[in-house]
């Protein structure tokens, strides 16, 4: 059964709760298929993996240690059918936990259009950004409505959990943040800076101790 909550090791439940249904992280890459991968289609029996698939060709681990290679079997023309095989989409995140030790934490993930809305959240993030790296986010279990096809491709709806990824910074921050020259909509319209007065031809500018102000420094949220 699904919970609605992150399950996490008692490091991470000293700092964020012990079942806490948003987490502070980085990403310690820029790229989108650095921090999402090992997207695999796999099998198990219980705990222990006995197939996993590349969409393409199938590795099993059969008794004996051999392992047996054939075919993808899912269904090519429709990647949502179940896979006859029984085999579940899956895939591992990498993140860096804020207020925690420094190292790479790893959330193990399930379900083939989570992982794929996952992926555009995360390339929508570096096209906006520029890098993934450096910038707050936060893990966020969202309570939501899914399609699941039952065993015999019948679908049916219930509540699920999906990870979301979500960033502080609004729209237009993010893309300036991201270097990105963006217009502002109608009826926002910054008015436009005052112009500077031309210094005189033979007198140099001068700067007054009263008129120099210090920069506002940013407010980077840790």
């Amino acid at each position: 059964v699904e919970v609605s909550y992150f399950v996490v090791p008692d490091e991470i439940k000293a700092v964020h709760g012990p079942e806490p249904k948003i987490l502070p992280i980085y990403f310690p890459f820029s790229e989108p298929e650095q921090v999402l991968h090992s997207i695999f289609y796999v099998k198990r029996a219980g705990k222990t993996k006995v197939r996993q698939c590349d969409g393409e060709q199938f590795c099993e681990i059969q008794a004996g240690g051999k392992d047996k290679m054939g075919p993808c079997e899912k269904n090519p023309d429709n990647i949502y059918e179940p896979c006859p095989a029984k085999c579940k989409a899956t895939a591992k995140l990498s993140v860096l936990v804020a207020q925690t030790r420094l190292g790479i934490w790893t959330v193990n993930l399930g379900g083939l259009q989570r992982i794929a809305d996952l992926l555009g959240e995360l390339r929508l993030y570096r096209a906006a950004l520029g890098l993934l790296t450096k910038f707050p986010f936060d893990l966020e279990r969202v309570p939501t409505e899914e399609q699941y096809f039952k065993e015999d491709g019948t679908p049916t709806w219930r509540t699920g959990y999906p990870i979301k990824v979500r960033t502080p910074f609004a729209t237009e921050q993010a893309l300036r943040l991201g270097t990105v020259e963006i217009i502002d909509r109608p009826g926002e319209l910054s008015p436009a800076p005052p112009r500077a007065a031309l210094p005189a031809a033979t007198v140099p500018p001068v700067i007054h101790e009263e008129d120099v102000t210090a920069d506002e420094p940013d407010e980077d949220e840790a």
